[in-house]
Order: structure tokens, then C-alpha cells, then sequence
């Protein structure tokens, strides 16, 4: 795809009236089928998949954006992963083929706090609990509290960071 393709279709995408998770993908595979766009059209149709069998699993007819949005993240972490055991594999060719995967799942993700959003977070969660406070039970109330709106991963570590700054006072 040349440059100038990309930045259409991001334009596009930023000033396209505000579709479902669900829906998104649907409509952009059947566009990566009509200009046989293959590299785009692979995560689409992994996408698809995974709406169908969460569909199958609940007896629904759609997804809820809510839904959508952790069969998403699910699916980025199945391929997150994969990049960390192929780079440990040593095989940069399927790293880079899974890279360009995840960032078209990531295109439908809704966007996740920045570090010093989650900090602050933590912060009111840790107050929350006071002396009782453990990564597992901090963690638990962050999460549920911010469902979708944190980076597991970051919360984690800033969460172990600060219990380690209190431990030590």
C-alpha cells in the first residue's frame, strides 16, 4: 500500500461517522476484499471469526461494543504474545508479519490512558484501600472500576512500583 493510500484510509476512518467495534471490522474487510488488499485482509477475517464464535457462545445476534472490545483485546494479546515467543525464536520474519497484524487489530481498540492518567488512578485506588493494600486486590479495583480504559500491563507495574515506595517509607 502506497503512503498516500494509508493516509486516506486514515482519514477516512477519523471522520467516518462513529461505527459499533462490531460493525468496523465487518465493513473494512468487505473494502480489503473488493481492492484485494491481502495483509489487511487476514486480521480482518480474524476478527470476524472471533465475533462469530463469542456470537455462537452467547446465542446473540450482535455484539455489544463492550464485547467487541474485550474479544479485541484478547485477540491483541494472542498476538502480542505470539511476537514475544517468535522474537525468542529468532524468526524476524514472522514478527514483522505479526506486528502489521496487531496493528490493524489495535486500529478498532479504543484507546487506552496515557501512563501519568493510570498513575493517577493508582494513586485513588491505593488510597482506597490503605494498609491493606497487595498488587492482586489494587489491581482488581483498578480494573474494575476502569475496565478498558487501562493497560493491564502499565497498571501492574506502577501499582508494584508505588507498593514498593510505600513499603519502603
Amino acid at each position: 500500500m502506497f503512503w498516500h493510500q494509508e493516509r486516506c484510509r486514515a482519514l477516512v476512518l477519523a471522520l467516518r461517522k462513529p461505527v459499533s467495534a462490531y460493525h468496523a471490522p465487518a465493513d473494512d474487510m468487505k473494502a480489503a476484499m473488493k481492492t484485494r488488499d491481502a495483509n489487511r485482509l487476514k486480521p480482518l477475517r480474524a476478527i470476524r471469526a472471533r465475533f462469530v464464535n463469542k456470537m455462537k457462545e452467547t446465542g446473540a445476534d450482535s455484539l455489544s461494543d463492550n464485547d467487541a472490545t474485550a474479544v479485541l483485546r484478547s485477540l491483541a494479546k494472542q498476538y502480542s504474545e505470539s511476537i514475544e515467543m517468535y522474537e525468542q525464536a529468532k524468526r524476524p520474519d514472522l514478527v514483522a508479519s505479526e506486528q502489521a497484524e496487531l496493528k490493524i487489530v489495535e486500529i478498532y481498540l479504543p484507546k487506552v490512558a496515557d501512563e501519568a492518567t493510570t498513575q493517577k488512578w493508582v494513586d485513588e485506588v491505593l488510597a482506597e484501600i490503605g494498609g491493606k493494600a497487595n498488587v492482586g486486590r489494587a489491581m482488581g479495583l483498578l480494573m474494575k472500576s476502569r475496565k478498558g480504559a487501562v493497560d493491564p500491563k502499565v497498571a501492574k507495574k506502577l501499582i508494584e512500583d508505588r507498593l514498593q515506595e510505600i513499603s519502603r517509607t
